[in-house]
């Protein structure tokens, strides 16, 4: 997989959540990761939540759109919320 970050994500997400690039992009090896829309802006771009065990084995959620076709662009990496922690687990 190939990660595109925007400069401002980068700091954004370990300054206000504790969440590095490396931790957030581990989440996608998790082979029980889930992957659910999470809204569509308002320029037409579909946004996606991927909710995934780190290799800090935290739960996160990652925001996240494509990009080029062949780019996961992250928005947002933090510790999921307790509605998240349902959704991963089956709850």
């Amino acid at each position: 997989m190939k990660f595109q970050w925007d400069e401002g994500n980068i700091n954004k997400n370990w300054i206000k959540h504790g969440v590095s690039i490396i931790e957030a992009e581990s989440i996608w090896l998790d082979t029980d990761r889930k992957i659910v829309v999470s809204r569509i802006t308002t320029d037409n771009e579909l946004r996606f939540a991927c909710l995934g065990m780190s290799n800090a084995n935290r739960l996160l959620s990652v925001i996240f759109t494509f990009r080029n076709g062949n780019f996961i662009r992250p928005i947002s990496a933090r510790v999921v919320n307790k509605r998240e922690n349902e959704t991963y687990y089956g709850h």
